[in-house]
Protein backbone atom coordinates (compact mmCIF):
# COMPACT_ATOMS: atom_id res chain seq x y z
CA UNK A 1 0.00 0.00 0.00
CA UNK A 2 2.88 2.34 0.91
CA UNK A 3 4.51 1.58 -2.45
CA UNK A 4 1.32 2.58 -4.27
CA UNK A 5 1.11 5.86 -2.34
CA UNK A 6 4.79 6.66 -3.00
CA UNK A 7 4.41 5.82 -6.69
CA UNK A 8 1.31 8.01 -6.98
CA UNK A 9 3.11 10.87 -5.27
CA UNK A 10 6.09 10.58 -7.63
CA UNK A 11 3.81 10.42 -10.65
CA UNK A 12 1.98 13.61 -9.62
CA UNK A 13 5.33 15.32 -8.95
CA UNK A 14 6.66 14.40 -12.41
CA UNK A 15 3.49 15.66 -14.10
CA UNK A 16 3.73 18.95 -12.22
CA UNK A 17 7.36 19.40 -13.26
CA UNK A 18 6.56 18.63 -16.91
CA UNK A 19 3.60 20.98 -16.82
CA UNK A 20 5.71 23.76 -15.31
CA UNK A 21 8.39 23.37 -17.99
CA UNK A 22 5.97 23.38 -20.89
CA UNK A 23 6.21 26.50 -23.11
CA UNK A 24 2.42 26.49 -23.30
CA UNK A 25 2.32 27.61 -19.69
CA UNK A 26 4.08 30.92 -20.19
CA UNK A 27 3.06 33.03 -17.17
CA UNK A 28 1.83 35.77 -19.51
CA UNK A 29 -0.40 33.50 -21.63
CA UNK A 30 -3.46 34.11 -19.49
CA UNK A 31 -2.83 37.85 -19.74
CA UNK A 32 -3.00 37.86 -23.54
CA UNK A 33 0.66 38.06 -24.53
CA UNK A 34 3.83 36.02 -24.69
CA UNK A 35 6.48 38.50 -25.90
CA UNK A 36 8.31 41.08 -23.82
CA UNK A 37 9.52 43.19 -26.79
CA UNK A 38 7.39 44.52 -29.65
CA UNK A 39 9.24 45.30 -32.89
CA UNK A 40 7.77 47.86 -35.31
CA UNK A 41 9.13 49.27 -38.56
CA UNK A 42 8.34 52.84 -39.60
CA UNK A 43 10.05 54.10 -42.75
CA UNK A 44 10.31 57.81 -43.60
CA UNK A 45 7.71 57.56 -46.39
CA UNK A 46 4.50 59.55 -45.98
CA UNK A 47 2.55 56.29 -46.35
CA UNK A 48 3.86 55.32 -42.89
CA UNK A 49 2.43 58.43 -41.23
CA UNK A 50 0.23 56.56 -38.72
CA UNK A 51 3.17 54.48 -37.49
CA UNK A 52 5.37 57.59 -37.44
CA UNK A 53 2.81 59.38 -35.28
CA UNK A 54 2.60 56.44 -32.87
CA UNK A 55 6.38 56.59 -32.51
CA UNK A 56 6.72 60.38 -32.21
CA UNK A 57 3.87 60.70 -29.69
CA UNK A 58 4.70 57.42 -27.90
CA UNK A 59 1.08 56.34 -28.16
CA UNK A 60 1.55 52.58 -27.80
CA UNK A 61 3.63 52.31 -24.63
CA UNK A 62 0.93 53.65 -22.23
CA UNK A 63 -1.48 51.00 -23.55
CA UNK A 64 0.85 48.12 -22.68
CA UNK A 65 1.81 46.35 -19.46
CA UNK A 66 4.69 48.08 -17.72
CA UNK A 67 7.22 45.36 -18.48
CA UNK A 68 6.84 45.54 -22.28
CA UNK A 69 9.41 47.31 -24.46
CA UNK A 70 8.66 48.79 -27.90
CA UNK A 71 11.59 48.84 -30.33
CA UNK A 72 11.49 50.71 -33.65
CA UNK A 73 13.39 50.06 -36.88
CA UNK A 74 13.72 52.26 -39.96
CA UNK A 75 14.02 49.92 -42.95
CA UNK A 76 13.07 51.75 -46.15
CA UNK A 77 12.53 48.92 -48.66
CA UNK A 78 9.19 47.09 -48.47
CA UNK A 79 10.57 43.68 -49.37
CA UNK A 80 13.19 44.00 -46.61
CA UNK A 81 10.74 44.59 -43.79
CA UNK A 82 8.23 42.14 -45.25
CA UNK A 83 10.91 39.43 -45.12
CA UNK A 84 11.94 40.52 -41.62
CA UNK A 85 8.35 40.06 -40.44
CA UNK A 86 8.06 36.62 -42.05
CA UNK A 87 11.32 35.65 -40.32
CA UNK A 88 9.88 36.70 -36.95
CA UNK A 89 11.95 39.86 -36.48
CA UNK A 90 9.09 42.36 -36.91
CA UNK A 91 5.64 42.43 -35.34
CA UNK A 92 3.98 45.43 -37.02
CA UNK A 93 4.72 46.93 -40.43
CA UNK A 94 3.12 48.72 -43.38
CA UNK A 95 3.21 47.52 -46.99
CA UNK A 96 2.10 49.23 -50.17
CA UNK A 97 -1.18 47.89 -51.54
CA UNK A 98 0.57 46.07 -54.39
CA UNK A 99 3.25 44.57 -52.11
CA UNK A 100 0.56 43.58 -49.61
CA UNK A 101 -1.65 41.87 -52.18
CA UNK A 102 1.34 40.03 -53.64
CA UNK A 103 2.25 38.80 -50.15
CA UNK A 104 -1.31 37.59 -49.55
CA UNK A 105 -1.43 35.80 -52.90
CA UNK A 106 1.90 34.11 -52.18
CA UNK A 107 0.54 32.75 -48.91
CA UNK A 108 2.93 34.60 -46.61
CA UNK A 109 1.91 34.36 -42.91
CA UNK A 110 0.92 38.03 -42.63
CA UNK A 111 -2.35 39.30 -41.20
CA UNK A 112 -3.98 42.48 -42.49
CA UNK A 113 -5.03 44.86 -39.70
CA UNK A 114 -6.15 48.08 -41.40
CA UNK A 115 -5.62 50.70 -44.03
CA UNK A 116 -3.23 53.58 -43.21
CA UNK A 117 -3.07 56.37 -45.82
CA UNK A 118 -2.99 56.86 -49.60
CA UNK A 119 0.13 57.95 -51.43
CA UNK A 120 0.75 61.57 -52.41
CA UNK A 121 2.21 61.17 -55.91
CA UNK A 122 2.87 63.57 -58.78
CA UNK A 123 4.69 63.35 -62.12
CA UNK A 124 7.03 66.02 -63.51
CA UNK A 125 8.97 66.74 -66.67
CA UNK A 126 11.92 68.99 -67.51
CA UNK A 127 11.00 69.09 -71.20
CA UNK A 128 8.82 71.89 -72.56
CA UNK A 129 7.19 69.57 -75.12
CA UNK A 130 5.76 67.28 -72.45
CA UNK A 131 2.81 68.88 -70.68
CA UNK A 132 0.54 65.88 -69.99
CA UNK A 133 0.64 62.10 -69.96
CA UNK A 134 -0.69 62.16 -73.52
CA UNK A 135 2.61 63.73 -74.64
CA UNK A 136 4.52 60.62 -73.56
CA UNK A 137 5.24 57.89 -76.10
CA UNK A 138 6.28 54.25 -76.20
CA UNK A 139 9.93 55.35 -76.39
CA UNK A 140 9.74 57.69 -73.38
CA UNK A 141 11.85 57.03 -70.29
CA UNK A 142 10.02 57.56 -67.00
CA UNK A 143 11.59 57.19 -63.56
CA UNK A 144 9.78 55.56 -60.65
CA UNK A 145 11.09 54.53 -57.24
CA UNK A 146 10.38 50.85 -57.96
CA UNK A 147 7.88 48.36 -59.32
CA UNK A 148 4.95 47.50 -57.02
CA UNK A 149 5.58 50.64 -54.99
CA UNK A 150 2.73 53.05 -54.32
CA UNK A 151 4.00 55.60 -56.94
CA UNK A 152 4.21 52.88 -59.59
CA UNK A 153 0.76 51.55 -58.92
CA UNK A 154 -0.92 54.96 -58.65
CA UNK A 155 0.61 55.82 -62.04
CA UNK A 156 -0.81 52.59 -63.48
CA UNK A 157 -4.25 53.43 -62.09
CA UNK A 158 -4.11 56.85 -63.74
CA UNK A 159 -3.11 55.29 -67.06
CA UNK A 160 -6.03 52.89 -66.74
CA UNK A 161 -8.35 55.84 -66.19
CA UNK A 162 -7.00 57.95 -69.08
CA UNK A 163 -6.08 55.35 -71.70
CA UNK A 164 -7.98 52.24 -70.56
CA UNK A 165 -4.57 50.54 -70.39
CA UNK A 166 -2.70 50.38 -67.08
CA UNK A 167 0.36 48.97 -68.86
CA UNK A 168 0.60 51.50 -71.69
CA UNK A 169 3.90 52.93 -70.41
CA UNK A 170 5.12 49.94 -68.40
CA UNK A 171 8.10 49.31 -70.72
CA UNK A 172 9.09 52.97 -70.31
CA UNK A 173 9.56 52.77 -66.55
CA UNK A 174 13.06 52.89 -65.08
CA UNK A 175 13.57 52.18 -61.38
CA UNK A 176 15.48 55.05 -59.76
CA UNK A 177 15.76 55.50 -55.96
CA UNK A 178 14.24 58.67 -54.53
CA UNK A 179 17.70 59.80 -53.44
CA UNK A 180 18.93 59.84 -57.04
CA UNK A 181 15.98 61.12 -59.06
CA UNK A 182 16.51 64.84 -58.33
CA UNK A 183 20.12 64.51 -59.48
CA UNK A 184 18.90 63.10 -62.79
CA UNK A 185 16.51 66.02 -63.19
CA UNK A 186 19.48 68.35 -62.84
CA UNK A 187 22.03 66.53 -65.00
CA UNK A 188 20.34 64.28 -67.56
CA UNK A 189 18.20 64.94 -70.61
CA UNK A 190 17.54 61.23 -71.14
CA UNK A 191 14.33 61.11 -69.13
CA UNK A 192 10.97 62.46 -70.22
CA UNK A 193 9.14 62.27 -66.91
CA UNK A 194 9.75 61.65 -63.21
CA UNK A 195 7.15 59.99 -60.95
CA UNK A 196 7.72 61.29 -57.43
CA UNK A 197 6.03 60.97 -54.07
CA UNK A 198 6.00 63.19 -51.01
CA UNK A 199 8.34 64.36 -49.61
CA UNK A 200 10.79 63.94 -52.53
CA UNK A 201 8.58 65.97 -54.87
CA UNK A 202 8.95 68.98 -52.54
CA UNK A 203 12.76 68.80 -52.42
CA UNK A 204 13.44 69.78 -56.04
CA UNK A 205 15.80 72.80 -56.04
CA UNK A 206 14.46 76.10 -57.31
CA UNK A 207 17.09 76.28 -60.06
CA UNK A 208 15.72 73.14 -61.77
CA UNK A 209 13.55 73.94 -64.78
CA UNK A 210 10.63 71.56 -64.33
CA UNK A 211 6.83 71.48 -64.34
CA UNK A 212 4.12 69.14 -63.11
CA UNK A 213 2.30 67.21 -65.83
CA UNK A 214 -0.20 65.35 -63.63
CA UNK A 215 -1.33 65.02 -60.03
CA UNK A 216 -2.29 61.53 -58.84
CA UNK A 217 -3.74 62.44 -55.44
CA UNK A 218 -7.36 62.07 -56.53
CA UNK A 219 -6.86 58.73 -58.27
CA UNK A 220 -5.07 57.47 -55.13
CA UNK A 221 -8.03 58.57 -53.01
CA UNK A 222 -10.53 57.01 -55.43
CA UNK A 223 -8.85 53.59 -55.18
CA UNK A 224 -7.52 54.00 -51.63
CA UNK A 225 -4.08 53.25 -53.06
CA UNK A 226 -1.49 53.54 -50.33
CA UNK A 227 -0.24 51.39 -47.48
CA UNK A 228 -1.91 48.71 -45.36
CA UNK A 229 -0.84 47.80 -41.83
CA UNK A 230 0.07 44.19 -41.04
CA UNK A 231 1.18 41.91 -38.26
CA UNK A 232 2.17 38.25 -38.46
CA UNK A 233 -0.27 35.40 -37.93
CA UNK A 234 1.78 33.95 -35.07
CA UNK A 235 2.14 37.30 -33.28
CA UNK A 236 -1.61 37.94 -33.51
CA UNK A 237 -2.39 34.44 -32.23
CA UNK A 238 -0.02 34.65 -29.26
CA UNK A 239 -0.43 38.32 -28.35
CA UNK A 240 -4.06 39.44 -28.68
CA UNK A 241 -3.55 42.06 -25.95
CA UNK A 242 -0.89 43.78 -28.08
CA UNK A 243 -3.08 43.68 -31.18
CA UNK A 244 -5.85 45.49 -29.33
CA UNK A 245 -3.40 48.04 -27.92
CA UNK A 246 -1.94 48.66 -31.37
CA UNK A 247 -5.40 49.22 -32.86
CA UNK A 248 -6.13 51.82 -30.17
CA UNK A 249 -2.79 53.54 -30.80
CA UNK A 250 -3.61 53.72 -34.54
CA UNK A 251 -6.99 55.26 -33.76
CA UNK A 252 -5.37 57.84 -31.49
CA UNK A 253 -2.81 58.67 -34.19
CA UNK A 254 -5.53 59.26 -36.78
CA UNK A 255 -7.42 61.49 -34.35
CA UNK A 256 -4.30 63.61 -33.83
CA UNK A 257 -3.58 63.82 -37.56
CA UNK A 258 -7.19 64.77 -38.25
CA UNK A 259 -7.88 67.22 -35.44
CA UNK A 260 -4.43 68.68 -34.79
CA UNK A 261 -3.01 68.88 -38.32
CA UNK A 262 -0.80 71.94 -37.87
CA UNK A 263 0.68 70.72 -34.59
CA UNK A 264 1.43 67.27 -36.01
CA UNK A 265 2.89 68.80 -39.18
CA UNK A 266 5.46 70.62 -37.05
CA UNK A 267 6.51 67.33 -35.45
CA UNK A 268 6.65 65.45 -38.77
CA UNK A 269 8.29 68.15 -40.90
CA UNK A 270 11.83 67.35 -39.74
CA UNK A 271 11.30 63.69 -40.53
CA UNK A 272 10.27 64.53 -44.09
CA UNK A 273 12.81 67.31 -44.56
CA UNK A 274 10.24 69.87 -45.69
CA UNK A 275 8.50 72.79 -44.01
CA UNK A 276 5.53 72.35 -41.67
CA UNK A 277 3.07 74.24 -43.90
CA UNK A 278 3.75 71.90 -46.81
CA UNK A 279 3.43 68.87 -44.54
CA UNK A 280 0.08 70.11 -43.25
CA UNK A 281 -1.15 70.68 -46.81
CA UNK A 282 -0.30 67.11 -47.77
CA UNK A 283 -1.98 65.67 -44.66
CA UNK A 284 -5.16 67.59 -45.47
CA UNK A 285 -5.11 66.52 -49.11
CA UNK A 286 -4.35 62.85 -48.36
CA UNK A 287 -5.55 62.26 -44.79
CA UNK A 288 -4.99 58.97 -42.95
CA UNK A 289 -7.89 56.55 -42.80
CA UNK A 290 -7.90 53.15 -41.09
CA UNK A 291 -10.94 51.93 -43.03
CA UNK A 292 -10.27 49.59 -45.94
CA UNK A 293 -11.78 50.10 -49.37
CA UNK A 294 -10.81 49.32 -52.95
CA UNK A 295 -8.85 46.15 -52.15
CA UNK A 296 -10.62 44.00 -54.74
CA UNK A 297 -10.31 46.70 -57.43
CA UNK A 298 -6.56 46.95 -56.94
CA UNK A 299 -6.09 43.18 -56.75
CA UNK A 300 -8.09 42.62 -59.94
CA UNK A 301 -6.08 45.30 -61.76
CA UNK A 302 -2.86 43.59 -60.64
CA UNK A 303 -4.17 40.39 -62.22
CA UNK A 304 -5.03 42.30 -65.39
CA UNK A 305 -1.50 43.79 -65.43
CA UNK A 306 0.06 40.35 -65.14
CA UNK A 307 1.52 41.01 -61.70
CA UNK A 308 -0.65 38.17 -60.35
CA UNK A 309 -0.76 34.86 -62.20
CA UNK A 310 -4.28 33.89 -61.10
CA UNK A 311 -7.49 35.62 -60.01
CA UNK A 312 -6.88 37.08 -56.54
CA UNK A 313 -8.47 36.20 -53.26
CA UNK A 314 -11.42 38.44 -52.41
CA UNK A 315 -11.17 40.82 -49.47
CA UNK A 316 -14.33 39.28 -47.98
CA UNK A 317 -12.52 35.92 -47.80
CA UNK A 318 -9.90 37.14 -45.33
CA UNK A 319 -10.00 35.01 -42.15
CA UNK A 320 -10.14 38.12 -39.95
CA UNK A 321 -12.46 40.07 -42.29
CA UNK A 322 -14.88 41.00 -39.49
CA UNK A 323 -12.06 42.53 -37.42
CA UNK A 324 -10.79 44.83 -40.19
CA UNK A 325 -12.24 48.38 -40.25
CA UNK A 326 -14.03 48.99 -43.57
CA UNK A 327 -15.73 51.81 -45.44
Amino acid sequence: MKRIIVFSFLLVLVLLIISGCSPKNNPNDSQGYTKQVININASNNYTNIVLQTIKIKDLLTPLLPGNIVVEWSNMQVGTDYRDAAVAGHLDFLALSAAEAITAVENGLPLLLLSNQVVGYVEIYSTKDTIRSLSDLSETSKITVSGKSTTPHFVFALRCKELFDDAMIFDDCLVSVPNADVIGLMQTSNDYDAFIMSFPTCYKIPDDVNYHRIDDFAQIALNYNAGNYTFTTESFARDNPLFIEAFRKACEQAVELLTNEVDEMAVLLADLYGVDADTTAEVIRQCPPNLKMSGYDDIANLMYEMGILSKPPKKFSEFPNYNDIPKE
